[in-house]
């Protein structure tokens, strides 16, 4: 049976998705194994760098074998996930030794891949370490039904208006990214059966929301 009209711009846009992110990985593979080459032949400095290119160009790669099991429904509904041990993981990785960290939670599980709550988390928590002033809060709380990561920051108000700050097309003057961040963050957990909000715009507090049981998924348009 044919697809309905209306379904097609998003299928077509889904295969078109998957392609560019095949078209990636290749480009990704020569600059990790560049750099890996680099690293050995230097020291110092110099090899330190060629050690962050490659380590940052391997956590993409393992980004888009995420991103490309989920746009093709992969992401199985039997995986949890420990998000108090997601939230460790992910600050392990944030460079700023001069910010208060303060850590509330409670042992929480969620019915999402380990990897996937990684990468939900990983754009909302390198904002409030990019833009905080002195003090980021995190704090994991859980019923029955899902687990919230609310996540604060001390930095200024947010410089966009809140309808876009979750569009792709849309970033602050100041954002050294390409705005792609959040809106993935909150697509990703929306196919996973949550969301994220921000909460408040004065000191930033996003809230992202996963469930606690299993939700009936389906792959982003």
């Amino acid at each position: 049976m044919r697809g309905r009209p209306q379904d097609q711009p998003s299928r077509a846009g889904g295969v078109a998705r998957t392609e560019l992110a095949h078209e990636l990985r290749t480009p990704l593979t020569v600059v990790q194994g560049e750099a890996q080459l680099g690293a050995s032949l230097h020291e110092g400095a110099d090899r330190a760098r060629f050690e962050r290119i490659a380590a940052a160009s391997q956590e993409m790669s393992a980004a888009m074998t995420l991103l490309l099991d989920v746009a093709r429904g992969r992401v199985g509904t039997d995986a949890r996930a420990d998000v108090v041990a997601a939230v460790g993981s992910v600050l392990d990785r944030q460079r700023r030794a001069d910010l208060d960290v303060q850590v509330r939670s409670v042992p929480s599980s969620v019915a999402v891949p380990q990897e996937l709550v990684e990468r939900i988390l990983t754009p909302i928590l390198d904002n409030a370490f990019r833009y905080a002033s002195a003090r980021v809060e995190v704090a994991v709380e859980s019923d029955a039904s899902e687990v919230r990561v609310s996540i604060a920051n001390d930095g200024p108000p947010v410089g966009v208006p809140v309808d876009d700050l979750f569009d792709p097309r849309v970033r602050g003057a100041d954002s050294p990214g390409a705005g792609l961040g959040l809106a993935l963050a909150r697509r990703l957990a929306r196919t996973a059966g949550g969301d994220i909000a921000l909460t408040s715009t004065e000191h930033p507090v996003f809230v992202v929301t996963m469930p606690s049981t299993a939700p009936s998924t389906k792959p982003p348009g």
